[in-house]
């Protein structure tokens, strides 16, 4: 009979309040095979209530096993900077999120004027990180034991560590024992080039061919589409198969920016140099956000639970 999927689907009709909404929803299971189609048809039919406890036409707040999201970034802030307003969107439909940190960003700057000393930045940017998650709408937060290296003479940027069969294993480790439903990362790019993170989506791809059975969807930040808000972040080898509005959750965003005190100077640095004024921190936060699915690879309609969770949100552009 084949595996079979379950969904909450809200049997609305066009007067439905949204007091009525738990008396409305019904749990069905489908065949796997049948689910695609019926999730499109559904996404164009049903009346979505913000206000309810169960939003748009696909959830898992309704009975449906939640939604586990591993992240793994390079260092404290990429979380914010580049992936921010997605990782705010897919907590507030109820995903449970897992950030894993490479580093504690101690190779990064200290502040203007500076916070705190060199030998104290891994802990306080440890802290800042564990304040944006708590802005994002919170979760789970680890770290990796390696040190971020200091950036170097003309502004070289390094990577963590050299030892990349070892990090490949750490990784396939935690993924063992987290058994995430999806996984995000950074772009094959790197953004903008940094050596830390191209090693960061590099690994993760080795770790994941190490997976047996059925594998967690595999997603990348930062994806390529016209008229990307800032074209020297965007990884141009990775189409965005999501394009996200994340203005409704800029709030959440902003917080957490602001959680990062240590950079905020490098920040607003380079777009002030650009504007030929000084910008404010706000001006600085890209208010599109977009992915790339690696895995599995996307053949036609984009249809997953992550994707059918951000679809739930209205932010699909």
């Amino acid at each position: 009979m084949g595996r079979r999927t379950c969904a909450s689907v809200s049997a609305l009709s066009l007067d439905a309040q949204p007091a009525q909404l738990d008396r409305l929803v019904r749990r069905i299971c489908f065949p796997e095979a049948a689910l695609t189609g019926l999730l499109m048809l559904f996404s164009n039919n049903l009346l979505r209530v913000d206000n309810s406890p169960c939003m748009g036409y696909y959830t898992c707040h309704c009975g449906c096993k939640s939604m586990n999201l591993l992240v793994f970034f390079a260092h404290p802030d990429d979380e914010t900077m580049l992936a921010g307003g997605t990782l705010a969107l897919l907590q507030a439909q109820g995903v449970n999120i897992h950030y894993l940190c490479a580093t504690r960003g101690e190779g990064g700057e200290t502040g203007t004027p500076p916070l705190c000393s060199r030998a104290e930045l891994g802990k306080v940017r440890s802290q800042e990180l564990a304040c944006a998650v708590e802005a994002l709408g919170g979760g789970r937060l680890d770290f990796l034991p390696y040190a971020d290296p200091l950036v170097g003479e003309g502004d070289t940027l390094y990577a963590f560590t050299d030892k990349v069969d070892e990090l490949v294993d750490r990784l396939a480790e935690w993924i063992a024992a987290d058994k995430p439903d999806a996984i995000l990362t950074h772009g094959s790019s790197g953004e903008y080039g940094h050596p830390a993170h191209v090693l960061c989506h590099t690994a993760m791809l080795a770790a994941f061919e190490k997976l047996p059975g059925n594998k967690p969807l595999l997603y990348t930040f930062q994806a390529a589409f016209e008229g990307h808000p800032k074209p020297r972040s965007m990884n141009k080898n990775d189409k965005a198969h999501l394009v996200l509005d994340i203005s409704r959750v800029m709030d959440k965003k902003l917080a957490a920016t602001l959680c990062h005190r240590t950079q905020h100077a490098l920040f607003v640095r380079r777009p002030s140099l650009a504007a030929g004024r000084l910008v404010t921190l706000e001006e600085t936060i890209i208010k599109v956000e977009s992915l790339h699915r690696v895995y599995p690879p996307v053949e036609s309609i984009l249809t997953d639970q992550l994707a059918d969770l951000l679809r739930s949100s209205g932010a699909v552009l």
